[in-house]
């Protein structure tokens, strides 16, 4: 039996960049963001990150 996935919200590591939650375009293109959850992807390119 395969193992449920998790659905909880990664933790931010030194790796990982964050946004405030006021932040409504991509810190790298000003792209639209996508918010999954805390979540945030640009619509434009292929930044990823979490509000913090």
């Amino acid at each position: 039996m395969s193992a449920t996935p998790t659905l909880e919200r990664p933790e931010p590591t030194a790796e990982t960049d964050t946004l405030p939650t006021t932040a409504d375009a991509c810190p790298t293109c000003d792209g639209a963001l996508v918010d999954g959850q805390g979540l945030v992807a640009c619509t434009d390119c292929d930044w990823t990150g979490l509000y913090e």
